[in-house]
């Protein structure tokens, strides 16, 4: 079964770099730029999407906002938020088996760990 991906930033070139990777692993992957695009399709597609990427700060909405409409549909779809910057809001993600945060600039391995928690999110605690 594919993997298919929602990524969520308002930066293209954020965006097609985390596109790029996931493609790489065989995702199929979905790009939106704003919160309540990527909650249409989400609603349209949650039981296929076991992954999304957001940045917290979006074109319009946020991504802390994304993160808990998902939540309060899925609790098992990977949530990963990305920033630039510390963000106090999204620090209840660290309490989340399918949710973590990944501070920007980010590598390749590290978001490729962050797919890890669609089979194992305890896997990706004992790679950190």
């Amino acid at each position: 079964m594919l993997n298919v991906a929602l990524i969520v930033d308002a930066e293209d070139l954020a965006r097609s770099f985390v596109s790029h990777v996931l493609k790489s692993m065989q995702f199929e992957v979905i790009e939106t730029n704003s919160e309540e695009e990527a909650w249409a399709v989400f609603q349209d597609r949650e039981a296929e999407i076991s992954y999304v990427f957001a940045d917290i700060r979006l074109a319009q909405g946020n991504g802390i906002s994304l993160y808990q409409r998902i939540r309060n549909c899925s609790e098992s779809t990977v949530v990963v938020l990305s920033s630039s910057a510390p963000c106090e809001d999204a620090s209840g993600i660290g309490e989340d088996a399918y949710g973590m945060s990944l501070l920007k600039p980010f590598t390749v391995d590290d978001l490729i760990r962050s797919t890890w928690l669609i089979e194992d999110p305890f896997r990706v605690a004992q790679a950190q």
